[in-house]
């Protein structure tokens, strides 16, 4: 169920993704967009489902990806046919410049963040042109708070997939959320969104970008959100958070109009009925 928001809360749309290390594999969550209330905390790296039609589909796919990404050297990827000697020497470069460690760790935690990049770093010596070793490499760089670790990774990732989309969408969490480069962070954002515009949680994302890093921010937000919408018609969580947003904005017109259109898509949800009754009385 979506959750309802009250308008002090909307003021932060923050979509949290989390990278959560498990007995040695990072499990990569996939779900409905959850949006929190103002605080310190910041997105982590995250590897995104799109809607909720493809969220199974896709936590099948990079299960089976970094089940392999951790597997012993014989289920290693075999290296590509055609190999680029510059991308394959950067690669290199990459996964052999020490990380900075910047964040409060355990040695526990450290020195499993160090096995785990140096199994990703032995994938990608093999096979520089596979995808879940530099989603791993950059999420591990990230939780030790070597950002620049992480933006390499993740900039050769977009390099070698520019269509891809989970690269982008992870470098504006970290422009964003962290280094508080809120244009570098939109540039990323939007070429997530391009590339895949069922993308949810990078509108939501973008959002809060523009929220707090921008001068003409309720501009930007409504632009985006209509945007997510008429590329997600169906997306109920989009409709939700425009519709809270205007009503933050004491517009109760346009908030009503999208808060309703929400509610013809799910008219079972309970509080997004009530939340509409409040607002006309």
């Amino acid at each position: 169920m979506v959750v309802i928001m009250n308008t002090k809360q909307i003021r932060m749309l923050v979509v949290v993704g989390l990278v959560i290390v498990v007995g040695g594999v990072i499990v990569l969550f996939y779900g409905k967009t959850l949006l929190s209330t103002p605080s310190e905390e910041t997105p982590s790296l995250t590897t995104l489902g799109t809607t909720d039609e493809s969220i199974n589909s896709v936590e099948d796919e990079n299960a089976d990806k970094n089940r392999a990404a951790n597997e012993e050297s014989t289920a290693i990827a075999p290296r590509p046919t055609q190999e680029d000697a510059a991308l394959r020497a950067r690669a290199l470069e990459i996964i052999n410049k020490p990380v900075v460690i910047k964040t409060a760790v355990s040695p526990e935690s450290r020195k499993q963040a160090e096995e785990q990049m140096a199994a990703a770093g032995k994938i990608i010596r093999e096979n520089y042109d596979y995808e879940p070793p530099w989603l791993e490499l950059a999420a591990y760089r990230q939780v030790l708070g070597d950002f620049d670790g992480a933006i390499e990774a993740l900039d050769f990732l977009s390099t070698i997939r520019p269509k891809g989309y989970v690269s982008f969408h992870n470098l504006g969490v970290i422009y964003g959320f962290y280094l508080k480069n809120y244009p570098k962070s939109e540039e990323n954002f939007l070429k997530s969104i391009e590339n895949n515009s069922q993308n949810i949680d990078g509108y939501m994302q973008l959002a809060a970008v523009y929220e707090y890093g921008f001068q003409n921010k309720t501009t930007a937000v409504i632009g985006l959100f209509q945007r997510g919408i008429a590329a997600n018609p169906r997306e109920t969580r989009l409709y939700i958070t425009l519709g809270q947003y205007y009503a933050g904005h004491n517009n109760t017109t346009e908030a009503l109009k999208y808060l309703k259109e929400a509610l013809a898509l799910d008219p079972v949800n309970a509080a997004l009925e009530q939340e509409i009754r409040g607002l006309e009385n």
